[in-house]
């Protein structure tokens, strides 16, 4: 009986372990690397920058791909010279691979037009931001603003823009008569 016991006790023992899902601790640290990133730069700490890898590549730079993770580094830390009172708020964030996937909103005072925000005006914009990680260091970004936030964006910098209204689908001034006679 006892041998059975221990057979049972060992078995469940052996199952638990391996139902012990270790899967996505790369996600999380992951996750919590991109985290540290964007803390850093709402805070402008350049420490938690240096999960950057060298080797970097920032596809959302302000005039194209940014190159090497020094320069990233430095474009991410300039940042607090054109914006204050600068918050990132993570609305959500997710893991896949080696893909982590960020919801975000920033909120802040333009303090001049380098970002595409009028100057001396608060803004807010969100976005979504995918950045890939090799053995745990961020390789690649990419960033998609909303574009409700662009617009807003554009009609801030051109004021005395003029507004269009665009209808879509049909309506009964666009109908053409198409029938045979």
């Amino acid at each position: 009986m006892k041998k059975i016991l221990f057979a049972v006790a060992a078995f469940v023992g052996c199952f638990l372990i391996a139902c012990n899902n270790t899967g996505n601790s790369g996600n999380n640290k992951n996750i919590s690397t991109s985290r540290d990133i964007f803390n850093g730069i709402e805070t402008g700490d350049t420490t938690k920058l240096s999960s950057i890898a060298q080797d970097a590549v920032d596809h959302g730079g302000p005039y194209g791909d940014v190159t090497n993770g020094d320069s990233i580094k430095g474009m991410l830390a300039q940042m607090h010279n054109h914006v204050k009172d600068l918050k990132i708020e993570i609305i959500n964030d997710v893991a896949s691979g080696d893909y982590v996937y960020t919801w975000n909103k920033w909120t802040g005072t333009a303090l001049d037009s380098s970002m595409g925000f009028a100057p001396n005006q608060p803004f807010t914009t969100s976005g979504v931001d995918i950045v890939r990680f090799r053995d745990g260091k961020a390789v690649e970004h990419w960033g998609f603003v909303d574009q409700k936030d662009v617009m807003a964006m554009r009609a801030r910098m051109m004021p005395n823009a003029t507004t269009v209204k665009v209808t879509v689908g049909d309506t009964s001034a666009n109908k053409k008569d198409t029938t045979k006679r």
